[in-house]
């Protein structure tokens, strides 16, 4: 997991909870927390041991049966003493099947028991049992074809396929034959049907599963084979020697039983209401253990809540796991669960099921949006130390199924199981197939994976910072923009260590140099992964911390910090030209590509700390400065900073003299600026002032010489014949006019020689920026309006 420091200026403080929280005094993110949990620290072993107390104690645990519903009392129980939230049982009808007493005699061309397993909701033979020749076929094809031959047989499917190069797809073609071969068979007249096992390797060890009749057939008894029988009876077919075989089975089916799916969830600290479900199925089938189909998957989900639990983490969202029954009859629990709950689709993030093994993870098999995807590709570079980042096509599953067919994104535990089906619904599912350290890496993916989020804060508390020297409270209502920075010395970093390094680096200088109360930025941003950390001028940050960004941009909307309909700014464009570099030129253009930029010329902050609305700049066609028009607003201005300084102040600009009786004010020169002499003074300074710039006006008629008049009367005749285009703004607060003016500048890439007019003022690049806030205009309660003409 990298480690991300968010640096962004912002214009209130905010808490630094993060997407995934973690207060620990640690520098390691929620993710190399969890991987060391469970390879070294306490929970080391842990998933396996829970898993061979669960097989051993109580065993296989086939739907409808007593001991499933121990197993889920036994899990239920541990869960509530472990304190996780929420732990509750949900009802479901199950079916009721039973194996009973079963066996299979060859009795010709030679007498031997054969490997047998009755499949799940198979009928039985009856009493008696029965005794029949047998006719061995290859596909549904051939069977139609030797329809005739069937009747009264005990049909044998053989179906034939390269387990070793796909083993899913032959997997998927034998259940064809073990789901649907006794109906088949039924239709052509035969008596009982033997499905060879859906296994990739064997040692006369029979595959079970579930089979289903259909509408208006007759029922006929079914069970699995060993593949080698199978295969040793085709070549007795092959040889036209006679086959007879002594089928006895006792299955039946009893009326629904009550089962249950068992629910605990780790609650989310900001998106409570959305979920990440974790799950695996409870039930087996009852021979084994159960232990790799799907105990395993089961505990795993079970871990993600207790390392959470352990590390006293809460994620965004909700984690719930769900440890579903009945499976192995097709899912049935879980369909009822989504039955009752598909109000959730619209807040399930993602639902995950582990049910092809828990041996050494590579990663996640995925179902899902591209965007979706790049969010699971994101996580999956946290699990580097562990070699398990791979994200490949798939991610279904029986459980799941249903929530993915609504268009929920789907994940299962990608993993080397390429013995699974060696294994599966045989007896030799036992918990020898599984390894501990296997499974306590699977739990780590598993974990990770569900409980962490793209980016991981590292708090005060874990970066070693020290105390403010101040506390402010200040608003902690949502933000409408970002201000982007960079963090030119120290440089950049790309490790954990060196970034917590370079943090405190800045805050020390903030703190012992600037004399600032603490460090001056909200979150930093490391290249191990709003000031960035280094200089940015002729690179550009990688892309780890430019996607951490973006991750804590969407986090922070998420968590309300900010409006949906924020907007980003750089740190020079809230200054005058000239003032700062910062971020760096490649920098700056990297930000103003984004989607959320602030280039629409209104980058002005208003006093309450929001922008002005969008939009700002119109195009208008009408001009109405005029000589008359440019001197009543001076003397206007004059008259009114003195009388009512208040609201008005001096214009500066005319003579830097004149100084603000406001200023004064706040300089503890109160009395002075009360006293009646001091205004006369003003005032006859500011009359000064306004007879020498009406004398610039006169001679800018006689001399070519190029003044800001001379500019702006230029420019209004230039406009009566339609050459140039104005823009109007409407009123900014005056404060704010230097922001606004350098705002125009860059996003109209206007160089810094230009005039701009404001109320019938005219300034240009010799003007002093800092002056332009002493402009007021009574007209417009303490705002000015301006135009530029370009």
């Amino acid at each position: 997991m990298m480690l991300w420091f968010l640096l962004i200026s912002f214009v209130t403080s905010v808490t630094s909870r993060s997407c995934v929280i973690h207060d620990q005094p640690s520098s390691k993110s929620v993710s190399d927390q969890i991987i060391e949990l469970v390879t070294q620290g306490a929970f080391r072993g842990v998933t396996y041991n829970r898993l061979a107390a669960l097989a051993d104690t109580i065993g296989p645990r086939l739907c409808g049966n007593e001991s499933l519903t121990l197993a889920v009392d036994w899990v239920r129980q541990a869960m509530i003493a472990e304190g996780l939230d929420n732990v509750h049982v949900e009802e479901v009808q199950i079916p009721h099947w039973v194996r009973g007493q079963e066996w299979a005699q060859l009795l010709e061309p030679r007498v031997s028991y054969l490997s047998m397993l009755g499949l799940g909701n198979s009928i039985g033979t009856g009493p008696n049992g029965i005794t029949a020749p047998v006719l061995v076929v290859r596909s549904y094809h051939e069977l139609n074809i030797r329809c005739a031959e069937a009747k009264d047989k005990i049909v044998v499917f053989n179906p034939q396929c390269n387990w070793h190069a796909q083993p899913i797809d032959c997997y998927g073609l034998v259940v064809l034959y073990r789901v649907g071969g006794a109906s088949y068979a039924a239709e052509c007249g035969a008596k009982a049907a033997l499905v060879r096992s859906a296994a990739s390797h064997s040692i006369d060890s029979p595959h079970t599963g579930d089979m289903h009749y259909f509408p208006l057939l007759p029922q006929i008894p079914v069970a699995s084979l060993s593949v080698e029988h199978a295969d040793m009876l085709d070549r007795f077919q092959q040889r036209n020697q006679s086959i007879l075989i002594s089928l006895y089975m006792e299955a039946q089916t009893l009326p629904d039983v009550v089962g249950f799916n068992l629910v605990a969830k780790v609650k989310g600290s900001t998106l409570p209401d959305e979920t990440v479900l974790v799950s695996g199925h409870l039930d087996s089938w009852d021979v084994g253990q159960g232990a790799m189909d799907d105990g395993g998957g089961a505990m795993i989900s079970w871990t993600v809540l207790s390392l959470l639990h352990a590390l006293n983490v809460r994620a965004r969202r909700t984690v719930r796991c769900v440890l579903w029954s009945c499976e192995e009859f097709g899912g049935i629990g879980a369909k009822q669960y989504f039955k009752a709950h598909k109000n959730e689709v619209s807040t399930m993030s993602i639902v995950m099921e582990s049910d092809l093994g828990v041996f050494h993870p590579r990663g996640l098999q995925f179902l899902g949006s591209t965007e979706a995807r790049q969010i699971i590709e994101s996580i999956s570079g946290q699990l580097k130390p562990i070699n398990a980042t791979q994200v490949a096509p798939g991610g279904g599953g029986t459980d799941i199924d249903p929530w993915t067919d609504h268009g929920v994104p789907g994940a299962s535990l990608l993993n080397d199981n390429s013995d699974y089906f060696a294994y599966h619904h045989s007896r030799g599912d036992m918990m020898n197939v599984l390894n501990s350290t296997d499974v306590d890496l699977a739990a780590a993916v598993w974990a990770v994976h569900s409980a962490s989020d793209e980016i991981s804060f590292v708090t005060r508390i874990g970066w070693g910072a020290r105390e403010p020297t101040s506390i402010t409270n200040l608003t902690s209502k949502p933000l409408s923009f970002f201000v982007v920075h960079h963090a030119e010395d120290p440089p950049s970093c790309y490790d954990d260590e060196s970034c917590i390094e370079r943090v405190k680096e800045i805050q020390i200088f903030h703190q012992n140099t600037q004399g600032w109360v603490d460090i001056g930025y909200r979150f930093l941003v490391g290249e191990n992964g709003i000031c960035f950390i280094g200089n940015f001028n002729t690179s550009s940050p990688n892309e780890k911390a430019l996607k951490a960004a973006h991750s804590w941009i969407k986090c922070g909307i998420e968590r309300r910090y900010v409006t949906k309909d924020f907007y980003v700014i750089t740190h020079r464009q809230s200054q005058r030209p000239g003032y700062t570099t910062c971020p760096g030129d490649t920098l700056f253009n990297v930000v103003r590509s984004w989607p959320q930029a602030y280039i629409s010329h209104t980058t002005i902050l208003t006093d309450n700390g929001q922008f002005l609305n969008k939009q700002i700049l119109k195009i208008i066609t009408s001009w109405k400065l005029t000589t008359t028009y440019i001197v009543l607003n001076i003397l206007r201005f004059i008259g009114g900073s003195v009388f009512n300084p208040k609201q008005y102040r001096p214009l500066s600009y005319f003579d830097p003299r004149i100084i603000s009786l406001k200023d004064k004010q706040k300089n503890g020169n109160e009395s002075e600026s009360r006293s009646i002499p001091a205004k006369i003074v003003v005032l006859s300074q500011a009359l000064s002032s306004a007879v020498n710039l009406w004398k610039d006006i006169a001679n800018s008629f006689k001399t070519s010489k190029s003044t800001p008049i001379t500019r702006i009367i230029r420019l209004s005749s230039t406009h009566f014949d339609q050459r140039s285009t104005v823009l109007q703004t409407i009123d900014i607060a005056a404060n704010k006019a230097s922001e606004f003016i350098n705002a125009i500048i860059i996003d109209y890439n206007l160089p810094l020689k230009g005039s701009f007019v404001l109320l019938g003022l005219t300034y240009s690049n010799d003007f002093s920026w800092d002056n332009i806030e002493y402009l007021y205009s009574s007209s417009m309660d303490g705002e000015i309006s301006f135009t530029y003409i370009i």
